[in-house]
């Protein structure tokens, strides 16, 4: 995960909603530096909340990054498409290994992102 760690870095983004694979190895190797949780598996799915502050954390701040596991080369993903409908301007990286990382430019709540935060794996 070191390009992620690298990329958020130097975004200056320590807090970031993912799927739940990604968010505990995130957190395991930056010392929880970086805070990631699974937005969907908790709220959506209505999952086990496995650090209660973090997510809560994650809500509260001013800039968070999107992050999903990707097929290589896969393109138009439901993701962005979810981003793209919800008007809020945003930019895409994408890093090895294959992880699609969204930044958007203002808050928005997961929630308005609808299944297109359902992750697609």
């Amino acid at each position: 995960l070191q390009p992620l760690i690298d990329l958020l870095d130097q975004e200056g983004i320590p807090h970031v909603w993912s799927d739940v694979g990604v968010a505990h190895v995130l957190m395991f190797e930056t010392e929880e530096r970086i805070l990631a949780a699974d937005w969907y598996d908790i709220y959506g799915a209505g999952g086990i909340v496995r650090f209660p502050d973090v997510p809560l954390e994650i809500a509260a701040a001013e800039r968070v990054a999107f992050v999903e596991v990707v097929l290589p080369g896969q393109t138009a993903t439901p993701f962005e498409a979810a981003f793209a409908a919800s008007g809020v301007p945003f930019t895409v990286h994408r890093v090895a290994p294959d992880l699609l990382v969204i930044i958007p430019q203002a808050p928005i709540d997961p929630a308005l992102l609808g299944d297109g935060i359902g992750y697609q794996f």
